[in-house]
């Protein structure tokens, strides 16, 4: 059985490793979940080899109940906190984790570090046999905790403009979930952390695919996802077309530095998202340009919706005076007419730019 143990504890980290290697080449995360991913792995290393440690041991006898103990620690201290730093890989600047979230594994930690003495989460007897403490019911809800805050980030991050991830989101919280609980019931059965490294290569996967279709800056769908959306949209029979350009973007940049610019870009993807999230779907097609696709098509919709974003808009130019305006333009795409969607697209274009000249007009 301890063979058996010890085998898959190194396919699990020799598959960690891997991951780790996989994450340093990628290009397209940046650098700083790098770091957090890298750490994550680094973790669950060091948790699969001290659950390997308390089997092998214990085994070896009551001369091994120092580094059983060890062992131990380390892996209730450092379990319940992978999975926030996994939500920490995840989440963007407008989906930060907050230190509050990470109170739960603070008191595991404490409780796990002082059971050597008090045997709170765990006891090892003087002929080193493990058993769980009374308070191990606080090991499990501080994992479950964290559990459910990288659920609750990925679903945030991802609300409304990642709609089919649902299904791989729900499968990778249900293979954590499985595996925890099998390993809480059947404790000889270790099964959690094989759960938990192929879930992090599920994860890896997803996140890649994620970062792939989606703008960093505004958390809006990019060029490359609207390049392939139009596809979906023009086989229906109606869709509107509903573009945004930032008003004398260059000038916001050249006046108060790219930043700020950067700043007001994500803001304004914020105000995309709040506006349409119930009637379309948002991309960041250029540097200061937005388009939103529809198959709702009732214009009554796509005004409320056009006017709780100028709001949002409006909003923020009355904190700063010198956030920009935005031109819009929309059109409604009928398939039944012979346009195609990129037809469509220019006649929205030229009622944009018709708003923009306007915009110019009154700000002189």
């Amino acid at each position: 059985m301890i063979e058996n143990y010890i085998a898959i504890g190194i396919l699990n980290i020799l598959v960690l490793v891997m991951l780790s290697f996989m994450v340093q080449k990628n290009d397209i995360l940046d650098v700083k979940k790098k770091k957090v991913y890298s750490v994550t792995i680094f973790a669950t290393v060091a948790v699969i080899l001290s659950e390997v440690g308390t089997s092998l041991f214990e085994a070896l006898g009551p001369s091994f109940r120092i580094p059983n103990m060890t062992a131990n620690v380390i892996g209730f201290s450092v379990s319940p906190i992978i999975p926030i730093l996994l939500a920490s890989v995840f989440s963007n600047k407008y989906s930060k984790i907050p230190p509050l979230l990470f109170l739960p594994s603070i008191a595991n930690l404490i409780l796990t570090v002082t059971s050597p003495k008090c045997g709170l989460i765990f006891t090892i007897s003087p002929e080193n046999v493990y058993s769980r403490g009374p308070a191990f019911i606080f090991y499990i809800v501080a994992y479950g905790w964290g559990i459910a805050v990288l659920f609750d980030t990925i679903i945030r991050t991802t609300k409304r403009y990642y709609s089919k991830s649902s299904f791989i989101l729900t499968f990778l919280f249900l293979f954590l979930l499985i595996g925890t609980t099998i390993q809480v019931l059947i404790p000889k059965l270790h099964a959690t952390w094989t759960c938990v490294t192929f879930a992090m290569v599920i994860y890896y996967a997803f996140i890649c695919e994620f970062s792939d279709k989606h703008d960093i800056l505004t958390m809006l769908f990019n060029r490359r996802a609207y390049e392939s959306a139009k596809n979906h949209f023009e086989a229906l029979e109606r869709a509107a077309v509903i573009l945004i350009d930032v008003d004398n973007f260059k000038q916001i940049n050249d006046t108060y530095g790219h930043q700020y610019g950067d700043d007001c870009l994500g803001t304004i993807g914020i105000a995309i998202k709040s506006a349409f999230s119930d009637i379309g779907t948002g991309f960041r097609i250029g540097g200061d340009e937005f388009c939103i696709l529809s198959d709702i098509t009732d214009e009554e919709l796509i005004k409320h919706a056009l006017e709780r974003l100028i709001g949002e808009i409006n909003a923020n130019r009355d904190k700063s005076p010198q956030f920009p305006t935005v031109s819009i333009g929309y059109k409604i795409y009928h398939k039944a007419s012979g346009n195609s969607i990129n037809q469509v697209f220019q006649e929205a274009d030229k009622e944009l730019y018709l708003q923009k000249r306007r915009n110019m007009t009154v700000q002189l």
